[in-house]
């Protein structure tokens, strides 16, 4: 699995993992203490791959403290405005 697929599929507060192995560690953190040796603990020293992935995972963590996820609201909810999508307004 590709860097960018695990980092997507695993980008939760209740297991979150390395941003660059996937291995699991604790939520303050976001890469595990191998990766950390490797690429160092200042973020100006490293490459601009791993501080995008780091700064999306850091969006994606405060998405889901503010329930951003759980707003999502479906057409199916108000049948009202589900029947003004699936007219024709032309």
């Amino acid at each position: 699995m590709s860097i960018t697929g695990r980092f997507m599929k695993n980008c939760s507060m209740d297991n979150p993992t390395c941003v660059v192995c996937g291995k699991q560690i604790g939520v303050r953190f976001y890469l595990c203490s191998v990766c950390e040796k490797t690429w160092g603990r200042r973020k100006r020293d490293w490459p601009e791959w791993l501080r995008f992935l780091v700064n999306d995972e850091k969006k994606e963590r405060m998405r889901e403290l503010r329930g951003y996820y759980d707003r999502e609201i479906s057409f199916s909810d108000y049948p009202e405005i589900d029947n003004m999508a699936s007219t024709d307004v032309m």
